[in-house]
């Protein structure tokens, strides 16, 4: 069972740090690239982010990858097996009973007492990883998760005050969406060359000032 849950929290950290940027790196990329294109530079990004964070885990690891335990202390009185009743013996072993003296009791300090002590030990780097997974992803529950609470009622208002009130005809919400999509189209093109003048010559005051006119029709 062990080995299960070690299986399945090894899978969600791979998960995050691998395969979900992945993705997004893959679908950020420009669409004139190629597919092959595409997972190459998401492949490096990945590799430059997995890279980075194994450093990261290996510094913390190697200074910070201990866990202290309190453990008790515990002491008892010895003797020979022979000397001693350890079929009667609930807790330590008669302290004398070689020399004897049966009725002295346990000579053991767990009854009362007794001294907590912190054990350093290192922790295994499988083990590591999960608990530093897990403390930041529940400090990103609470953050975006207390921001998601508080920001759920204002979104709900503003939805319902912004909501459509007007009821047009099919015939028309066709028509202002073909002026819409052909206003897309144009953009996307204007946008494109500005992309290949940058790539080409870098950016220039032309690039800039085309760019504020794309910013200005998307405002529209």
């Amino acid at each position: 069972m062990e080995e299960l849950w070690y299986a399945v929290y090894m899978s969600m950290f791979l998960m995050v740090v691998v395969v979900v940027p992945w993705t997004f790196f893959f679908y950020e990329q420009e669409e004139e690239d190629t597919t092959r294109t595409k997972a190459k530079s998401a492949s490096l990004w990945v590799t430059g982010v997995v890279a980075g964070l194994a450093i990261i885990l290996g510094l913390c690891y190697a200074y910070l990858g201990f866990v202290e335990l309190p453990v008790t202390s515990l002491k008892s009185g010895f003797s020979t097996l022979a000397a001693a009743p350890i079929t009667s013996a609930s807790r330590c072993i008669i302290a004398d009973a070689a020399n004897g003296m049966t009725s002295a009791g346990y000579a053991c300090d767990a009854t009362g007492g007794v001294t907590t002590e912190e054990w350093e030990v290192r922790t295994t780097f499988p083990v590591y990883v999960i608990a530093m997974s897990s403390i930041a992803a529940w400090f990103l529950l609470m953050v975006f998760g207390g921001v998601g609470m508080a920001a759920i009622p204002i979104d709900l208002l503003k939805a319902y005050v912004g909501r459509p009130r007007k009821v047009i005809t099919k015939s028309e919400y066709t028509r202002i969406a073909g002026k819409i999509a052909e206003a897309t189209k144009a953009v996307m093109v204007e946008t494109r060359e500005v992309q290949r003048m940058e790539r080409g010559a870098g950016k220039s005051r032309t690039t800039r000032k085309k760019l504020a006119l794309i910013n200005k029709k998307l405002a529209q």
